[in-house]
């Protein structure tokens, strides 16, 4: 009896240890996910591995050279000032 209450014991250790420690991915805390942990992959950097764009610099739209005719751009305006933002992470930045 004392070694079958050492396995559950041993069992219900293990199961809070890797709960415990499944329940986060690539820096995301997963404890309260809607999808099972088994089918969260990893899709890129890290958490914070992209910087911020903390002072972008704008150019004027006959000076975005490094877009191309074909190009997305969210357009924006607010207060009267109009800006357009490309729509995908690998657009090209000018080398100037």
């Amino acid at each position: 009896m004392q070694g079958l209450m050492q396995g559950v014991l041993i069992a219900m250790v293990l199961t809070v240890a890797t709960t415990a420690w499944g329940v986060e991915r690539n820096g995301f805390d997963l404890s309260d996910a809607l999808a099972p942990v088994a089918e969260i992959h990893s899709g890129g950097p890290a958490r914070d591995g992209i910087p911020a764009l903390d002072q972008p610099r704008f150019v004027a739209a006959k000076q975005a050279g490094f877009l191309k005719s074909e190009d997305r751009v969210l357009g924006m305006a607010r207060h009267g000032i109009a800006k357009g933002y490309p729509s995908t992470a690998s657009w090209r930045v000018p080398t100037r």
